[in-house]
């Protein structure tokens, strides 16, 4: 339009005024035009490839570490549970062979006065704790160790080893604590046969205390009840056994991680299971404490 005004007015037609006014209108438009088309294509800054890759780089390496401790945590959270939830199974089925067959004072543990044999230590988790918990038949045939590689037992069908296993897949084992005169350590491995059969990662004991009898005499060898730990199961850590004068642990935490640990040293444990690693776990109120020493 702007040369058709310019060419009216080379021609003489429309009024000179009129016509400077509108062409320099379409001066205007033309410059607003122009103007628009540059602001268009001006070009932005923007983040660098190099910039995003390193950006994406450090979010990755956060999310890595994020999930990685809610992992952790998680393992540890259902672990926890599962023992809980076992020792309550446990407790239960204590409560109601009670009711049954009266007081523990009252069951079949060994009595040195009868000279007994160790064996009926193993038969009191079968006779009085076993047909109250609701088991399944399963297989079982490994080898339960500490984190440094003490065996504490090898439990297998074939060997006639008293074991059952609960519908969530948690095996429990009852063995002969020492040398038969302490109690009943009972072995729960919460994933069962799966592994690692470690204690204090999936593998836990806890210790079934006889009450004291007559032919009981603490000045001598025949001597064997834990008197720090209460009659019946619990998570109860007696610590070392140092003979017939009866020096156990003190609750100095070295001991409590040492036994943890490895689980040696001293006839409580030496083969036999006695472990600190549950114990830990409920004083610290079902949590895993930050001084457990064992990656779970």
């Amino acid at each position: 339009m702007c040369w058709y005004v310019y060419a009216l007015s080379v021609r003489g037609g429309g009024s000179s005024l009129a016509i400077s006014r509108f062409f320099s209108f379409c001066q205007n438009i033309k410059c607003c035009y122009s103007s628009d088309i540059g602001s268009h294509y001006k070009i932005k800054k923007a983040f660098t490839l190099a910039e995003v890759l390193i950006t994406l780089g450090i979010i990755g390496v956060v999310v890595a570490m994020t999930l990685s401790v809610l992992i952790s945590e998680y393992k540890k959270q259902v672990t926890v549970n599962k023992l809980r939830h076992v020792y309550s199974l446990l407790k239960n089925a204590e409560s109601m062979a009670v009711k049954d067959y009266g007081d523990i004072s009252g069951w079949d543990f060994i009595d040195l006065s009868f000279n007994q044999h160790p064996s009926l230590n193993t038969s009191v988790i079968t006779k009085y704790y076993f047909p109250y918990l609701k088991t399944h038949k399963c297989k079982y045939n490994a080898s339960i160790k500490s984190s440094t590689g003490v065996q504490f037992a090898y439990v297998s069908k074939s060997g006639g080893m008293n074991y059952v296993c609960l519908p969530d897949g948690v095996m429990l084992y009852g063995n002969t604590l020492g040398s038969g005169y302490y109690g009943t350590i009972v072995f729960a491995d919460l994933n069962g046969e799966k592994g690692p059969n470690v204690v204090g990662r999936d593998v836990f004991t806890f210790l079934i205390n006889r009450p004291v009898y007559k032919s009981d005499d603490y000045n001598t060898s025949s001597y064997r009840v834990i008197p720090k730990c209460p009659v019946g199961i619990s998570t109860c850590f007696a610590g070392p056994y140092h003979g017939a004068g009866g020096f156990y642990w003190e609750g100095d935490e070295e001991t409590l991680i040492k036994y943890c640990v490895s689980g040696t040293g001293d006839s409580y444990t030496m083969n036999s299971g006695g472990n600190s690693c549950a114990y830990m776990i409920e004083q610290a109120g079902w949590k895993v404490p930050k001084n457990y020493p064992l990656r779970i």
